[in-house]
């Protein structure tokens, strides 16, 4: 009897769980409007472009509009950080490019060096949801990010292996955005990496009021961090802003 409900009730689960895959998709979410190609990029970003090439034919995968990075508030901070001056960005953790594309877009002269593993986080990997999801993240990523591959430059790594050859390459990053592993030693642990390789550089991230239920994790390092370094942490929404300024 049991096996007979599991057989009755699978392909009705499976079909919802790819409904749920198979959102209306807007294609102007997904097109560059910035400049196609960078002139006069810095040598060491050039190294890296042609080190990591993208591949020569578009892959097999649906466009899928799937992030998190969308409300008003932190859309807005990011958009303030960003201009024609700014270069080049790092991103830690990229999932399908929502935040990518929108920094691409406000950024319109800059390169961007995402870095992400592209197989989910542990709450990913143990959601049934996802599982269809996961194995073909990276191409769904590149597809929804195709129209900018003149300007972006993945890197399919976990963040420390990554920001490791960005620094060995001796290129500066403008600016982080650090929203990889949400754990709160990963969080610590990116920021600290982040800021001992690129002491110049912007340190900005998301979903500082993320996951109450294990007591903020990301609020939890970022305060930590911050204080342990003297700094001072602004927080528009859930995005947050490391400051050089030294706090009194």
């Amino acid at each position: 009897m049991l096996t007979f409900a599991k057989d009755l009730v699978r392909p009705l689960y499976r079909s919802l769980i790819l409904e749920r895959r198979l959102p209306d998709v807007d294609p102007k979410q997904f097109v560059n409007h910035g400049s196609k190609q960078v002139k006069n990029l810095p040598e060491p970003v050039l190294r890296l472009k042609a080190e990591f090439p993208w591949p020569d034919k578009k892959p097999r995968a649906r466009l899928d509009p799937e992030g998190w990075f969308a409300d008003e508030v932190k859309v807005n901070a990011l958009i303030d950080l960003l201009g024609p001056s700014t270069k080049t960005i790092m991103e830690l953790g990229s999932w399908l490019g929502t935040s990518t594309r929108l920094m691409l877009n406000s950024a319109v002269n800059a390169v961007v060096i995402a870095i992400d593993h592209w197989q989910g986080s542990v709450e990913h990997q143990e959601n049934v949801y996802y599982k269809y999801k996961l194995p073909r993240l990276y191409d769904t990523f590149l597809v929804n990010c195709w129209d900018f591959r003149e300007r972006l430059i993945p890197l399919k790594m976990d963040t420390m292996a990554g920001m490791k050859i960005v620094f060995e390459r001796g290129i500066k990053p403008d600016l982080i955005l650090v929203d990889a592993d949400h754990s709160y030693a990963g969080v610590l642990r990116d920021i600290a990496v982040a800021r001992t390789y690129f002491p110049d550089a912007m340190i900005v991230g998301d979903d500082f009021h993320w996951n109450e239920l294990d007591h903020y994790p990301v609020k939890k390092a970022v305060e930590q961090y911050a204080r342990g370094h003297n700094l001072r942490v602004e927080i528009r929404g859930n995005f947050w802003r490391l400051h050089e300024e030294k706090v009194d």
